[in-house]
């Protein structure tokens, strides 16, 4: 039995065709296409008999057992919340991370009000506890005396820097416990982050030992470059971009000055410019990230005319938000995976398999 070869690459809110031995094939819904996932598309023989063959994401997971596991990967990071999408479509997983003196509860709020289709929600709580029950931190802010530490931090000054390498390991942690123990592909992870829970999310983003995602969003946010220097596994391992990125930051910031942003942006693109290719989460050939952008995965940064240290409000200002997860998120299509005409296919289904349902009329 002649074999399928290579694999059918499926584009999100797009048509796309290829050729397989023969068989004219169009994409109609958007998935990754690995082993283990399946493919959306029609596939017509050499008479033009049509032949639907079946696109989905689908396998059995539960609320509890998506999340179960990461209490014992993870328990710097409890209390977890987790969301279930508004529409029942699991199909991806957006993981919140809250800024300083939040809590995961309150910014699984934020969440919610952006009604991203077929997406839960994740938020994990900073590991750093704040006094007197004001929430948490990913790192350290504050001197012993309560004033904040100094911005720039002083020259030797690794606190911060050390907090977020701790930090950045739990969340990878976390990224790879959804994959390896919660049945999440690394394509349907996202990761959010605000002011200090963006750093951590740019950090995971660029960090070489961080797992390929599906994407990540730093909002009113700034990486410790400077001070990243010379730590452990710090700033020289900042050379591959695991995900597409952006970075969204209002222009009247009185927290993080959006100096800090532009600088971020620039060293990351200098960076990652002269980095060699990095994987993708979708199992794509790997790219190299240019200097104008280049192929994704790639860093975008916005800056939010008139925004504060706020997470966006105007329609204005979530409009990027929304248009990055519209390219990004992965989606379903419930009627082609309930049609009785659809059959799976993956790496290693026979042609002549596709050739005998093509013969079958269409239901």
């Amino acid at each position: 039995m002649e074999l399928l070869s290579g694999r059918v690459m499926v584009l999100h809110g797009l048509k796309a065709s290829s050729e397989l031995n023969g068989c004219h094939v169009e994409v109609l819904a958007s998935a990754p296409c690995d082993e283990r996932s399946r493919v959306a598309a029609r596939a017509l023989d050499t008479s033009e008999r049509k032949l639907l063959v079946k696109a989905s994401n689908m396998r059995p997971r539960g609320p509890y057992e998506r999340t179960r596991p990461l209490a014992e990967l993870a328990p710097a990071l409890a209390p977890f919340v987790y969301v279930r999408s508004a529409d029942g479509l699991e199909t991806n997983l957006l993981v919140l991370l809250h800024g300083l003196g939040d809590t995961a509860e309150n910014f699984a709020g934020f969440g919610r009000k952006l009604e991203l289709p077929q997406t839960s929600l994740l938020a994990l709580t900073a590991p750093s506890k704040l006094p007197f029950e004001m929430g948490s931190g990913w790192y350290a802010a504050f001197e012993q005396d309560g004033s904040p530490i100094a911005e720039p931090a002083r020259p030797g000054d690794r606190r911060r820097a050390e907090g977020l390498r701790a930090s950045r390991i739990a969340v990878q942690t976390v990224l790879r416990g959804l994959v390896d123990r919660c049945n999440w592909r690394p394509s349907e992870l996202f990761i959010l982050g605000f002011s200090q829970g963006g750093t951590v999310a740019l950090d995971v983003a660029t960090h070489s030992a961080s797992p390929p995602f599906g994407g990540a969003v730093g909002l009113s946010s700034a990486c410790l470059l400077a001070e990243q220097d010379g730590c452990k596994d710090g700033r020289s391992e900042q050379t591959a971009l695991r995900a597409p990125l952006l970075s969204l930051h209002g222009t009247l910031d009185e927290v993080v000055p959006i100096t800090l942003s532009r600088a971020t942006h620039d060293a990351l693109r200098a960076r990652l410019a002269a980095a060699p290719p990095t994987a993708r989460a979708d199992g794509a050939a790997p790219v190299r990230l240019g200097r104008d952008g280049g192929e994704a995965p790639q860093h975008e940064f916005v800056e939010l005319a008139g925004g504060r240290h706020t997470t966006p409000q105007s329609a204005e200002h979530v409009r990027p938000l929304i248009a990055f997860f519209g390219r990004h998120l992965l989606s379903r299509s419930p009627t082609l995976e309930a049609d009785a005409g659809v059959i799976e296919v993956t790496r290693g289904v026979g042609v002549a398999s596709l050739h005998a349902h093509a013969e079958s009329p269409i239901l």
